[in-house]
């Protein structure tokens, strides 16, 4: 009985100041490996309670809670991590068991290593998320977690890791201030820098052709929890594209299984892209006669040619939303004629046309050409003949185009 009754006081240890950090590491590490998930929750937001009720301050729960959720994250589901790790690396001497191993391996693609079953991750995401939303933590803790996570992931994982943070975008948004203004933006800082640096750093580890489905999630959650006014979505120097594209200079063959090959309209084709570099635009100018003319030429002349290309094909709409597709064009002068027949190419090339020439008709930023009337009556042409291919290659989408041209002058 006297036994018992001194583990009862062990177990109602006083909180306070001094060893509240303490208390929290050891409920928390008891919380993460509780059975389910809603004794994790339930078992952590009691012990917050307790804290409460014996006199401990928000600002002293909110100043000790960041190291036992760290603690706890580095010790439970890192170590678990690299437990599992081991586990598959480790030689049994059996060789079916070997020829497994070799097996997930191989297939390194869907194999991942951080905790899927009970009290996983998710228990400390929303541990930390729940502590923001009522002012016990700061979100510069979620951030560190979130950026060690992905540290210490492979490529195949980070797909899984990112996961966790798409899930939580309404929630940032709803919680987190993240729009810079003149009243908050030294205390907004720390909330977005350390988000923009871990996406940044996840997009720069992720390959451009293999991993483009996450590269794209990735812009996406970009775009949903910063506000449309932040400074990384815009580009305030009016830069344009330094991509050079690169084609054949002289023809290689004058015919193709498709069909004869007008070099000379596939020069006048590719060649446009030039137009479109960074420093091209300002060279277009009044005082330069020849390469406007040869400009405007090019432009009549692929135009007229898309204009009387017949038999295209029609674009059609995938049901499978879960699927993107991502075109990436050749400039090979035998696949020209299909090109001009491609609804995906035809439209890219007509969107990059306008955009031009929007930009040419209504400079922005330190891009300021010299345009007489003349000029601009022959942009104008070359727009009303862009409109109505726009228009073919599927209906409202030359409107959807204007609209969105029209909302870039808000950025002025």
């Amino acid at each position: 009985m006297d036994k018992g009754k001194g583990k009862e006081k062990e177990e109602k240890v006083n909180i306070t100041k001094d060893n509240v950090r303490e208390l929290l590491v050891s409920t928390l590490t008891s919380a993460y490996k509780a059975p389910t998930f809603t004794q994790s929750q339930t078992l952590f937001k009691d012990f917050i309670s307790e804290c409460e009720n014996a006199g401990i301050a928000k600002d002293t729960i909110k100043t000790n809670l960041d190291y036992p959720l760290k603690y706890v994250f580095h010790h439970e589901v890192l170590m678990e991590k690299r437990k599992h790790l081991n586990d598959k690396e480790k030689p049994n001497g059996k060789e079916n068991d070997r020829m497994d191993v070799d097996s997930n391996n191989n297939n390194n693609n869907t194999t991942s290593t951080l905790p899927e079953k009970g009290n996983n991750f998710s228990v400390i995401i929303e541990w930390c998320m729940w502590s923001i939303e009522n002012n016990y933590l700061e979100a510069t803790t979620l951030w560190s977690i979130f950026s060690d996570l992905f540290e210490c992931s492979t490529i195949a994982e980070l797909n899984q890791g990112f996961e966790y943070l798409e899930k939580l975008g309404p929630r940032i948004v709803a919680t987190i201030p993240l729009e810079l203004s003149e009243n908050n933006k030294t205390a907004n800082m720390k909330n977005r820098n350390p988000l923009l640096l871990i996406l940044d750093d996840l997009l720069k580890r992720l390959s451009k052709t293999s991993s483009a489905e996450l590269r794209g999630r990735i812009q996406i959650f970009f775009g949903s929890i910063f506000p449309l006014s932040d400074k990384s979505a815009t580009n305030p120097k009016c830069e344009y594209s330094g991509n050079v594209t690169t084609y054949e200079k002289e023809p290689t063959s004058h015919n193709s299984e498709h069909g004869p090959i007008d070099f000379t309209l596939y020069q006048m084709l590719w060649g446009l892209q030039q137009n479109f570099l960074q420093k091209a635009p300002n060279e277009l100018s009044s005082t330069i006669t020849e390469k406007w003319n040869d400009f405007t030429k090019h432009m009549d002349t692929v135009l007229s040619a898309l204009i009387n290309t017949v038999d295209l094909d029609v674009i059609t709409v995938s049901k499978d939303s879960t699927k993107t597709y991502f075109t990436k064009f050749l400039t090979s002068s035998s696949l020209m004629n299909l090109e001009l027949k491609d609804p995906y190419f035809r439209r890219h090339l007509l969107i990059q046309m306008q955009i031009f020439i929007n930009s040419m008709v209504n400079p922005v930023g330190h891009f300021q050409p010299i345009l007489d009337s003349r000029q601009k009556n022959q942009l104008n042409i070359f727009s009303a003949k862009i409109k109505d291919l726009l228009e073919k290659s599927g209906p409202g989408f030359s409107k959807f185009v204007e609209v969105s041209l029209e909302r870039e002058s808000n950025w002025v």
